[in-house]
Parts: C-alpha cells; structure tokens; sequence
C-alpha cells in the first residue's frame, strides 16, 4: 500500500473506504448486541429446562429401574413392539441473521408408545409409571433439543460476529487510518513545496524587480 501512486484521489477513496469500514463495525455490533440479548433470554430458559428434564430422567430412570427388577426384561422387549421409526421435520428460522435448526416430531398421535401391547387392566402399576414418564419426557425432549440446538449457532454466531467486530477495529480501521495520515502529509508537503514554486516565480518576475 505504501508504494502506490499518492494521489488526491486516492486520499478520497480511503476517506470512504474508513467510513464503509466504520459503517459494517456498527452493524456488526448491532448484530452481536441483538444476539446477546436472545442468548441471554434462552439461557435463563435452558437452566429452568434443563433442570425439569434432569428431574424428568430420574424418574424414567427410576420407572425403567422397577421395571426391570419386577417385571423382567420381558416387560422391557415388549416395550420395542409396534414403535415405529421416529421422523422428523427441520424448520430453519433466523435472528440477526444467525439461522438455527428447530426439529419437529413428526409422529402418528393414534400410536402412542405401548398403547397397542399393554392393556391398562391387565398391565402392573411399574410398567403404567413407565409409559406415563416416557410420555412426558417426549415433548420436552424436543423443547430441551431445540433450545440447545438454537443456543449453540447462536454462541457460534456471536463468536464468529466477535472476530468481524475485532478484526476490523483492531486491524483493519488502524492499516486504513495509518496510510490516510500517511498520504495527507505527502500531499500537504507536496501542496506546500508547489504553492513555494508558485510564490517564487512570481516574485522572480522582471515587474516586481526594482
């Protein structure tokens, strides 16, 4: 940069080139603030989350457990028996220009899981504690997913949007400014040595000689 042309020009361009510069870093930084914000809303509501479905792990491992000791791994075979294969929907939605997946359970609601094996009257109270925490643990799985999914391209996003932010305050606005200041004072030194030829040829004229 240093050996090209220094020209009025030139001086004008980078003069415009800070401002675009100048211009991208404040709406970076409106992007990372309205990241921030999301991620600090979806943080408070994951500890909650996460909290309910650490709660909701226990007690399906607790049922799982019963199961297991009392009714045997016959029960648990039985289980596998008319589940289908789970499908999902992917739905992309975006903040600030940060997309994240949302995965949505695409499943048949007149299947439930085991209401075509077990017949209320005839099954055990362990087994009906079982069906009963796997039911509820379904939907916020889903919700316990998603959020996470939505957190992480968020934290991504905000560390990637962070780099922008730095490199272009901390690298490209000084090489910029540095080269301005640089070709200002070649031009003011250029500009001062032509307005001395100027006042020097002037003054050398034969009528303002006595």
């Amino acid at each position: 940069m240093n050996n090209s042309p220094t020209t009025r020009s030139q001086f004008i361009d980078l003069k415009r080139r800070i401002s675009t510069v100048e211009y991208s870093k404040r709406l970076l930084e409106k992007k990372r603030d309205a990241i921030m914000r999301a991620i600090e809303a979806d943080r408070r509501a994951y500890r909650i989350m996460r909290s309910a479905f650490s709660e909701g792990c226990k007690q399906v491992y607790l049922a799982y457990s019963l199961v297991r000791l009392f009714e045997g791994d016959a029960a648990i075979k039985l289980l596998e028996v008319g589940v289908k294969v789970l499908k999902l929907r992917e739905c992309d939605h975006a903040i600030a220009g940060c997309k994240y997946p949302e995965f949505i359970e695409a499943v048949d609601e007149s299947k439930r899981r085991g209401e075509t094996v077990f017949n209320p009257i005839l099954t055990s109270l362990y087994i009906e504690d079982l069906l009963e925490a796997l039911n509820k643990m379904e939907g916020l799985l889903w919700q316990f997913i998603n959020l996470q999914a939505k957190l992480k391209a968020l934290e991504a996003e905000l560390h990637r949007t962070q780099i922008k932010i730095n490199t272009l305050q901390y690298t490209v606005l000084p090489a910029l400014t540095e080269e301005v200041k640089r070709i200002g004072e070649i031009l003011g030194d250029r500009e001062r040595h032509e307005h001395f030829l100027i006042k020097k040829s002037i003054t050398s004229r034969p009528y303002f000689q006595r």
